[in-house]
């Protein structure tokens, strides 16, 4: 009888052995994510929070969902007593992902933040200038980049790993539209009666837009292509200038957007627009966009004012004479003006003035 439990001791053994998983490595990260991680640890350090992250999963995935059930381009599941590494799943073929790495870095920096921070609640107050709070906010959005809102990184970085942090001083004292005090000097004006500018119109043989009954019409009826027409002016950064135009999206779904300091060459500029859907689009076309902000009044089926103010070393940007964005001022790619549409959509332009500000 004792021989014979302790050989069923054994084979019960066995059978639990059997039947465990293999151990799962505690800290697998793919290459092109792990200079995030690095970046995170030594953001950290600079805030003097000591983080080693030796344990953490990331992996990729599409169509994946949020807690309420919506779409999501990254998730964390947060340690428990069945899976006790932190586990990151993102979607490298969302436009987060794909756009540059700043936009990675902040959905990189979101994920971690719930994950190693335990930040598990979002944020999604504003700071005075309208501009969200924090990076761990429900949606998805370019709250810095590579080029004019780049000054901001820092701030947003410092709230993720101290949600006291104070509202910067860049967040404040933003003027109204119209508290501007500075005399305009009139340095361009097109009503559209005329192509008086030649703005070119022809692509490759075929005309994509129009001048009539003072209205600039431009459209891309190609699918994946967006077309872009400019003419020479250059805008001297040591001055300070405003550049206003009501702009309309005719059809489609796409961008329409206005573009300043931009090449012909190598087809990079600095830009500021709207989608159909009433959000804003503002960034250098050659790296991506800096900023995407939804819009609390905007008219999908009509005109929409945009101004661009070049005050100082910052540019003040408004819809509809209410504020929308702060960039900071940097050198100019080049010296066209002129309009971008994208694919599939038609624009129309009512008039755009560029004053100088004295």
């Amino acid at each position: 009888m004792i021989r014979a439990i302790i050989i069923s001791n054994i084979l019960l053994f066995l059978v639990l052995i059997g039947c465990n998983p293999d151990p799962v490595n505690p800290f697998s990260i793919p290459d092109e994510v792990l200079p995030f991680v690095e970046s995170f640890e030594e953001e950290a350090a600079k805030r003097g929070v000591s983080l080693v992250i030796d344990e953490l999963i990331v992996e990729y995935g599409t169509e994946l969902e949020s807690s309420s059930g919506g779409e999501a381009i990254g998730q964390c599941f947060v340690p428990n007593s069945r899976n006790p590494i932190p586990r990151i799943v993102i979607d490298t073929a969302s436009f987060a992902w794909k756009q540059n790495e700043f936009s990675r870095e902040l959905l990189m920096f979101h994920e971690l933040g719930h994950c190693i921070l335990d930040r598990l609640d979002h944020r999604d107050d504003r700071l005075s200038n309208g501009n969200f709070a924090s990076l761990m906010l429900t949606s998805s959005n370019n709250l810095y980049g590579p080029k004019l809102n780049n000054f901001k990184r820092e701030y947003y970085i410092d709230e993720l790993f101290d949600i006291n942090t104070p509202e910067p001083d860049w967040a404040k004292d933003i003027p109204a539209y119209e508290d501007l005090t500075a005399a305009k000097v009139r340095k361009f004006i097109d009503e559209f009666d005329d192509n008086r500018f030649s703005w070119p119109f022809n692509f490759g043989g075929e005309t994509k837009g129009s001048i009539a009954d003072g209205q600039f019409q431009f459209a891309s009826d190609i699918p994946d292509q967006a077309l872009s027409t400019a003419i020479q002016l250059a805008l001297d950064q040591g001055l300070d200038y405003e550049i206003e135009l009501d702009i309309k999206i005719e059809s489609g779904e796409n961008l329409a957007l206005f573009q300043w300091g931009g090449t012909r060459e190598a087809g990079d500029f600095f830009f500021a627009g709207f989608s159909r859907d009433g959000f804003f689009f503002g960034g250098q076309w050659g790296i991506g966009s800096a900023s995407t902000l939804e819009l609390p009044d905007f008219d999908p089926d009509g005109f929409n004012k945009l101004t661009i103010r070049k005050i100082g070393q910052f540019y003040y940007i408004y819809a509809n004479e209410t504020f929308a964005e702060i960039y900071e001022v940097e050198e100019l790619p080049g010296n066209l003006i002129g309009f971008f549409v994208g694919s599939q959509t038609s624009m129309k332009v009512d008039y755009l003035r560029i004053n100088e500000l004295r």
